[in-house]
């Protein structure tokens, strides 16, 4: 019987239906009588999970939250770690995100770039400085990514400065990727647990940002060529400029 209608109710309906009703009509009249108890109760009926009021069976358990920066990055590094082989989720979560960008469109900066690279220049030099990354190829890909400006949101859900997918970000301890430092940290810490998966190799760790660890780790195993080299190119071309020229345009270098 349904949990809504009233036992008391229930049995003074039965009673009366029976003692006005014979055989088959009895029957009729008690589901007639059910229906209208269930509808007039409805609103009050309890919706009991199939374990119990108390059940936990179909919810894992959340993993814990790192308390310290230093579980953080613990935490961070062994995501990388548990992800690069074998888990598509960062992989998906950059998809969509590697053709955002045109790579033979010029690299230059513009006034307002300029002003935005100093701008942010002391968040990514501090992320950098704390896990001992060095500071232009993080700013380098600061400009390859988002153009220095920290309101950037991609089609694909990329945020920020460091154009960082939130579950990403999350695995390094930064909930806030729109906020620069936040996501400048987090950045670092995820580069520079790519570079310690793939034995220092700039190029891959690069490629691996970008389009997820999954395909590079696999180019990587093959001894194949990442299919998104030419992100590792650009970046890499940012870093030789801004470590000659710092956050200046071409027309600007140019006359130095």
């Amino acid at each position: 019987m349904d949990r809504g209608v009233p036992q008391g109710e229930w049995q003074k309906r039965r009673q009366s239906v029976g003692a006005s009703h014979s055989g088959t009509a009895v029957v009729v009249a008690l589901l007639v009588t059910l229906v209208q108890l269930v509808a007039a109760n409805g609103a009050h009926a309890e919706v009991v999970p199939a374990g119990g009021s108390n059940s936990r069976a179909a919810r894992p358990p959340a993993p814990a939250e790192p308390k310290t920066k230093r579980a953080a990055i613990a935490q961070g590094a062994r995501a990388v770690a548990a992800h690069v082989d074998d888990d598509a989720a960062l992989d998906a979560d950059h998809a969509e995100d590697t053709v955002r960008y045109n790579p033979k469109k010029p690299l230059t900066i513009s006034g307002r770039m300029t002003e935005r690279c100093r701008e942010h220049l002391p968040y990514v030099e501090r992320a950098a400085a704390k896990v001992g990354l060095d500071p232009w190829l993080l700013l380098a890909v600061a400009w390859v990514e988002s153009g220095f400006s920290p309101a950037i949101v991609s089609p694909a859900g990329s945020i920020g400065l460091m154009q960082l997918q939130p579950a990403t970000s999350r695995v390094f301890g930064c909930r806030r990727p729109s906020d620069p430092q936040c996501g400048a940290d987090a950045a670092a810490l995820f580069i520079r647990a790519l570079l310690r998966k793939f034995s220092g190799d700039v190029v891959f760790a690069l490629c691996a940002y970008h389009a997820g660890p999954a395909r590079p780790a696999r180019s990587w195993r093959r001894g194949e060529v990442p299919a998104n080299l030419h992100y590792a190119t650009r970046v890499l071309e940012a870093k030789s400029r801004l470590e000659r020229f710092g956050c200046v345009g071409r027309l600007q270098a140019a006359a130095k």
